[in-house]
């Protein structure tokens, strides 16, 4: 059997200064770099939840389910989110965002259509994803100020890729940590946690 070494890649997660970086260098990142990068954050910061709320496991028994060599049943996006959602680890604004988010992620992933944010499903979905992030931080947090993007040289549909990817990837990150804190909605990139 063939082995890659590329697969160490996805193994090992990177440490958080690295992450930081990738996460912090997404908009000056093409389309598609946006789309898998913003979406592999949201699915670490998912799969980080789901290890958080599962009880203590072996690392064999967290391998079963997590890793895709071995064919996990959590292997995949879609099943973390829909897991997530099953066991009440977020909520239904939540699991439609991520959905969303894989859906956007696999159309850069898989198609052979040229696309980018300004394709018009792309452009569809990202508007999707924003009225649920909305809904999302009006029920979560009665916030409803409405999202000050930031001012980037590229389209709306990009613009709010990125900041809700981070958004999301943060306030599930969040979930995951003492229940007792809370995200600074206020802080940009990347989103800060703060204690009262």
């Amino acid at each position: 059997m063939v082995k890659a070494a590329s697969t160490r890649l996805l193994d090992e997660l990177p440490s958080s200064e690295d992450m930081s970086a990738v996460i912090s260098s997404l908009p000056v990142q093409s389309d598609r770099d946006v789309a898998l990068l913003g979406a592999a954050y949201v699915e670490h910061a998912l799969t980080n939840l789901l290890k958080a709320k599962f009880r203590k496991l072996a690392a064999k028994e967290e391998e079963a389910l997590f890793d895709a060599k071995k064919r996990g049943i959590l292997s995949t996006f879609s099943a973390k989110a829909r897991i997530g959602y099953a066991i009440r680890a977020i909520d239904k604004h939540t699991y439609d965002v991520i959905i969303l988010i894989s859906y956007v992620r696999n159309a850069f992933a898989h198609s052979l259509h040229r696309i980018d944010f300004t394709t018009s499903e792309i452009g569809e979905d990202c508007r999707q994803i924003s009225k649920l992030m909305s809904n999302l931080m009006a029920s979560k947090f009665g916030y409803t100020g409405g999202l000050v993007l930031p001012e980037y040289k590229m389209d709306y549909a990009n613009a709010c890729y990125i900041t809700y990817v981070i958004l999301l990837g943060a306030l599930i990150i969040e979930l995951g940590l003492d229940p007792d804190s809370q995200v600074d909605l206020a802080a940009p990139f990347p989103l800060q946690r703060k204690r009262d």
